[in-house]
């Protein structure tokens, strides 16, 4: 990943929590309030780092998510999406075969053969310390770096996740500082 995304994550770290994804859906970096509204990503082993990966077989996901069903059905969808645009992905196969091989839910879904790729809309959060979060989120293409994607999670002015977020900003100032760190060490190695 490139230095000047890094300060972009960065740059948004007070406000947005965002997170860029790369092919096969790793999660490649993030900022230290994206690590606050979910799952921190600097405690995850790297090859583990995969958004399907996390939806179908991490447990806190389904805490995490309220729409649990909604979100692992775009995940099969986008996963579907993703193979059509890097078919000879050794990456994207693996986490489609290990998936395949360890999640019924997974396989269900993976058979009923839906393609979608959804770069905008609305996610609740469950988070442990501010409750509800409803953020929108909206996924864009980096043309400079094929194959990676910047997800950027905001709310809206004066609502109570927008107060919720600069709260969790605050509070994960020292405390989150290791998961910046963490995503520029992976970047480095990306």
């Amino acid at each position: 990943m490139r230095p000047e995304i890094r300060q972009l994550l960065d740059a948004m770290d007070a406000t947005v929590p965002a997170f860029v994804y790369g092919p096969g859906m790793d999660v490649l970096a993030w900022n230290r309030l994206g690590a606050r509204i979910g799952l921190d990503y600097g405690t995850i082993p790297e090859d583990r780092r995969n958004g399907p990966l996390l939806v179908f077989l991490d447990p806190r996901t389904r805490d995490l998510h309220p729409d649990w069903d909604e979100i692992a059905d775009d995940t099969v969808a986008g996963l579907r999406a993703e193979i059509g645009r890097h078919p000879g992905s050794t990456r994207v196969c693996r986490v489609i075969h290990e998936l395949l091989e360890r999640s019924e839910e997974f396989r269900r879904r993976w058979e009923a053969q839906a393609v979608q790729e959804r770069t905008r809309g609305t996610k609740r959060f469950r988070h442990p310390e501010a409750g509800e979060l409803v953020v929108t989120f909206e996924a864009f293409t980096l043309p400079a770096d094929p194959g990676q994607m910047l997800c950027t999670y905001t709310a809206e002015k004066g609502s109570p996740t927008a107060q919720a977020l600069r709260i969790l900003a605050g509070a994960g100032a020292g405390a989150g500082a290791g998961a910046g760190a963490d995503a520029a060490a992976a970047s480095a190695v990306v």
